[in-house]
């Protein structure tokens, strides 16, 4: 996140929790962490705004591991702002960036931790053409990117887009709006997203959050307060979904 203390103690904008308290991770970082991403059970990925760890220069990229920050090789040339794991045993991230490693590589890239490369998942300049909120993996190993993105071509619907290993092919009709979150049933691997839209194409979607069955965008049956954006959707890894909005009151779901 953006803060600076947790339980009264310095924590540069990224802290861990012992098990009894919150604790620093050394010097943290000197901008927001917006992404966390543990990596084989000893690594721990972060990206977000920041341009140092721990005092090192650092391009919007750190790993923690055996209590040490350190900046894997590469990084990008603006901020990034999501991962995740690919079946493929590579870190997929989402965000502003144009480049990746020195590479062309415009708002999502790709990189294999185990053996230190990069290469660019498809070619993502005619597909996406702007600001990548949220990058999900499906159980099929299929990655899905929302943001702020809009067709410049056939090859992608507005503001969520598949990415099959080869190519990126649209979703639908996509949404008149900005994608925030997308997140994958874990039981079902049912696609969501959530954000600052109202309609995918003549359909409304009043709560701002809608399932993907295969060929349509369709509304999910929840009921959030007021015009909500909807900035965060999790799926536990029974199904549960967690919804994060920005309206207060009371919300209901069907079941």
């Amino acid at each position: 996140g953006d803060f600076t203390t947790a339980s009264n103690l310095t924590a540069c904008r990224v802290a861990q929790w012992t098990g009894l308290a919150w604790a620093a991770m050394a010097n943290g970082v000197n901008n927001t962490v917006r992404d966390l991403l543990a990596w084989n059970n000893s690594d721990l990925y972060a990206v977000g705004l920041f341009t140092t760890v721990n005092g090192s220069a650092a391009c919007y990229l750190g790993k923690w591991a055996a209590s040490t920050w350190s900046v894997p090789t590469g990084g990008f040339d603006f901020s990034v702002l999501s991962m995740a794991r690919g079946l493929d045993q590579a870190i997929y991230f989402g965000g502003t960036q144009t480049k990746a490693a020195g590479s062309t590589s415009r708002a999502v890239s790709r990189y294999y931790p185990d053996s230190n490369t990069w290469s660019a998942p498809g070619t993502t300049g005619s597909a996406i053409n702007d600001t990548v909120q949220m990058v999900a993996v499906g159980l099929d190993g299929s990655v899905y990117a929302g943001g702020a993105f809009t067709p410049n071509d056939s090859s992608v619907a507005s503001r969520i887009a598949q990415f099959n290993g080869n190519t990126w092919s649209p979703m639908g009709d996509g949404f008149d709006n900005s994608v925030q979150s997308v997140a994958v049933n874990q039981q079902t691997g049912t696609v969501y997203a959530g954000g600052q839209f109202y309609k995918t194409g003549t359909r409304t979607l009043t709560d701002r959050v809608a399932q993907w069955n295969g060929s349509v965008w369709l509304p999910l049956d929840v009921n959030l307060s007021g015009s909500p954006t909807v900035y965060a959707i999790h799926s536990a890894s029974n199904g549960t979904l967690t919804i994060g909005f920005n309206t207060t009151g009371t919300a209901s779901a069907a079941g």
